[in-house]
């Protein structure tokens, strides 16, 4: 006598019946997915911020540091103050100074994200444009040793001298004042994003806001 199988088993070996079942578990997977998204998005929301909440902080901070900088100058900071100039002679040497007046300088260039776009383009201009400087300033103290250099914090500090040296064995002195400067107009152009005629009328226009703000 012949038995016939389960209506259960041929519905489920049906091509059929098998690919909407599939279907279904792949469609039950993927609200699963979504729902779990949602709770992990509303979980880490509580800890993201808003572009302008990032930029506004980024601000706070390039002010603080220049401004403590800059009072490590006049004796003003105690003994981190000391150890901040130390550290900006060993890398910078004469160019310490110039280092809270850029973190003043981006961070005003900041504040005006309508007339000032800042980029990773523009940091790479800004890194070429402190190269270059460090090089023209170890350009004097080419004879000297590192060791002397870096104690004394002149002439270009490590930068200056990583940079300046290198072209000064490789080009002799006016090759490297040459290539230096090329680096530093290159820099300048590129952190502000502009041609030479338009790169001074900026700078003209921070120096005047800058005046303006000194009481």
């Amino acid at each position: 006598m012949r038995t016939s199988r389960p209506y259960t088993a041929s519905f489920i070996e049906s091509p059929c019946c098998a690919t909407i079942l599939l279907f279904t578990m792949l469609k039950r997977y993927t609200r699963r997915q979504k729902i779990a998204q949602g709770r992990s998005l509303r979980t880490t929301g509580h800890f993201t911020l808003a572009s302008e909440t990032k930029r506004g902080i980024a601000i706070v901070i390039l002010f603080t540091i220049s401004f403590l900088t800059l009072l490590s100058f006049f004796q003003a900071t105690g003994t981190a103050g000391v150890y901040t100039l130390k550290f900006l002679g060993m890398a910078f040497g004469w160019g310490s100074w110039l280092f809270p007046i850029i973190l003043l300088l981006l961070s005003y260039l900041l504040l005006r994200p309508a007339q000032y776009d800042i980029k990773i383009i523009n940091y790479i201009g800004l890194f070429l444009t402190v190269v270059g400087y460090s090089g023209l300033f170890h350009l004097p103290v080419r004879d000297k040793a590192l060791s002397e250099i870096v104690a004394t914090g002149s002439g270009g500090g490590y930068v200056g001298y990583a940079i300046g040296a290198v072209l000064y064995r490789s080009f002799e002195f006016w090759g490297a004042l040459l290539i230096l400067v090329a680096i530093l107009c290159i820099g300048l152009f590129i952190f502000f994003n502009t041609s030479f005629s338009s790169l001074l009328m900026t700078v003209q226009r921070i120096l005047f806001h800058v005046r303006a703000a000194m009481p």
